[in-house]
């Protein structure tokens, strides 16, 4: 399940995925969440824009889809508000995806097939980080929800000194070794500079390979790639990503 949607004339797209495991795992977004991607635009490590998407109940195969778009401080809060730029426009269950122009914006919203090219138990993760795989990694089991819910501005602050141990174990890092590498990573905020070619960590395009890049990471350069390639069912407009795979099992109704 995602949401994928860009400026008019970008070609740019922000995709937030929030269920890797849909269908099997979920057919249908939640109708009491509030899936938010937020931007900070002045480096200040704290959200300046945000889109919030909100769905109304699933039913007979059903669902729409509200978004808001907040500024400055009200983009801090973690309910939808603002105004609205989309409402109740269509959520798309099938292969032929629903893609919507709203003012300056087109979105589109469904099933689609995952880019996310790591099949390892425990890697896959609902997160409220940028850079996947994190806090599978760097996390003990009782701080990931903690870390989750935190705002970037205190990643520094809380992950340095616990994070700098897990690569000292993993990878033999030492202290300035190890700052060096969490400085890429720290504040969870991906970065993306308009002047340089897009390529994970200066963004993030669909086959970028980042479970290798974390590996490599984590293990101080001995553990290079996961052996898994990209997708290859790749789109050239939104939603950018293949038609949905079938559900292998029956799974709960809302992701």
């Amino acid at each position: 399940m995602l949401f994928a949607f860009t400026a008019a004339g970008d070609r740019t797209a922000l995709i937030m995925n929030v269920n890797p495991v849909a269908p099997t795992g979920g057919d249908a977004f939640h109708p009491d969440a509030v899936y938010r991607v937020t931007i900070d635009t002045d480096g200040d490590n704290q959200a300046d824009v945000a889109f919030s998407f909100v769905c109304s109940q699933p039913g007979a195969g059903r669902q729409t889809m509200t978004v808001y778009r907040a500024d400055g401080a009200e983009a801090r809060s973690h309910e939808a508000g603002g105004q609205k730029t989309v409402t109740d426009e269509p959520v798309s269950f099938t292969a032929e995806p629903e893609v919507i122009t709203a003012g300056q914006y087109r979105l589109s919203a469904g099933l689609r097939s995952d880019a996310f090219f790591a099949d390892l138990d425990g890697i896959v993760k609902d997160s409220g980080g940028a850079h996947p795989s994190l806090t599978a990694y760097f996390n003990q089991e009782d701080a990931k929800d903690a870390y989750n819910a935190a705002e970037p501005a205190r990643d520094w602050d809380t992950s340095l000194q616990p994070w700098t141990a897990v690569l000292a174990h993993t990878g033999g890092y030492d202290a300035q070794a190890a700052e060096t590498g969490l400085r890429t990573v720290l504040p969870d905020i991906l970065r993306y500079d308009r002047s340089e070619p897009a390529a994970y960590p200066n963004g993030r395009t669909l086959t970028d390979d980042v479970t290798s890049a974390r590996l490599k990471m984590i293990s101080g350069g001995k553990v290079t790639s996961d052996h898994i390639g990209p997708h290859t069912d790749l789109l050239p407009d939104l939603p950018c990503l293949g038609t949905p795979h079938p559900a292998t099992a029956a799974g709960p109704e809302q992701s």
